[in-house]
């Protein structure tokens, strides 16, 4: 392992190129959002076409419920907002947490898990207006607080739920948990001397995977914490002539693939690779290039394309067997298809 950095001769993508950050498929693999330029942009696959438009400038994180009916959205409002798919409407906000909501997580169609930067973790339940109240937003309640705001001030850098719905997984400071949504109660923890980060937990519930800041991805026992596998990544960001400062970290993201025999990973020099799931060795390592020259964000689609949400202005639709790359605009500026209810 290294920590050198790589030296590039300019920047990885045109510094006014328009930053897509987040991208997230919804469950029909028809679908999938976007948050680029202060916008949140629900979108068509595979041409990119807007199907509504969404007004938000402070986007942290995008989750599709399950069924495929509700978006959650958290924010550094410090509250995530629960949009209907079908219409846009605003159904309700939750309260307001003690930090920034960088992370969300469904627990069922109607219950959803806020994790605040302060590592402040809330389970919300959706709550319906009846009557003359319908005419407002249907809201949230809290229902439970699994923990409170960290009083030693760890940062969160990753929550994931497994498959049931039961369990949470918590990555904050140098320490990754598994907690019992019923009962709040932890069932493990570990310690790391480096810095933990997103996480990703397979369909069957049985691997997490963990990035670290110490170049290492974590393969581990969802059911203990326990070490199964690891990769190394080969470099810890890149520098080039001019920039301010000293290097670029990174925070990367990981993804499995719908078959669980993939994960996509976005490194921490912004460069995509594709890791076996059994042996945690690459199988595909791409140049930089247009829709991979700097990847934020990683997602797949119900049919086994990968899309890349990249700071060089474009999502990249790619086919994971071909290796071939579509390129949609970060931000489109095409009339949608619905105008929301805000």
């Amino acid at each position: 392992m290294t920590n050198e950095y790589e030296s590039l001769s300019s920047p990885p993508y045109p510094e006014d190129a328009i930053c897509c950050s987040r991208v997230a498929a919804h469950p029909s693999g028809e679908l999938f959002v976007t948050y680029a330029a202060g916008e949140l942009q629900l979108r068509k696959v595979p041409s990119g076409a807007p199907r509504y438009l969404l007004p938000r400038d402070d986007v942290q994180a995008v989750a599709f419920s399950a069924d495929g009916t509700k978006l959650a959205v958290g924010r550094m409002a410090k509250s995530a907002d629960i949009f209907d798919v079908s219409t846009g409407a605003l159904l309700g906000d939750t309260e307001i947490n003690d930090d920034y909501v960088d992370e969300v997580a469904w627990l069922g169609s109607e219950v959803l898990a806020t994790g605040a930067a302060s590592v402040q973790l809330q389970v919300h339940q959706l709550v319906k207006k009846t009557g003359f109240f319908k005419m407002f937003k249907s809201g949230t309640k809290v229902v439970k607080t699994l923990r409170e705001a960290d009083p030693e001030h760890h940062s969160l850098f990753g929550m994931a739920v497994d498959s049931s719905g039961s369990k949470l997984f918590v990555a904050a400071g140098e320490r990754l948990s598994c907690i019992e949504v019923s009962s709040g109660r932890e069932l493990w923890a570990r310690e790391f001397e480096a810095s933990t980060g997103h996480l990703a937990v397979s369909k069957d519930s049985r691997v997490l995977v963990m990035p670290s800041s110490d170049q290492r991805v974590l393969f581990l026992d969802a059911s203990s914490g326990a070490d199964l596998r690891q990769f190394s990544m080969p470099t810890a960001g890149v520098k080039y002539d001019g920039m301010i400062g000293d290097a670029v970290s990174w925070g990367p993201r990981t993804a499995f693939s719908p078959d669980g025999r993939t994960v996509a990973l976005n490194q921490q020099d912004g460069r995509l690779v594709l890791l076996d799931a059994v042996t945690a060795q690459p199988t595909w390592q791409p140049s930089r290039a247009p829709g991979l020259a700097w990847v934020e964000d990683v997602c797949w689609l119900r049919d086994g394309r990968l899309l890349t949400a990249c700071s060089d202005g474009n999502v990249g639709l790619v086919n994971t067997q071909s290796h071939e790359v579509t390129l949609l605009p970060a931000s489109d500026d095409r009339d949608p298809e619905v105008e929301p209810e805000l």
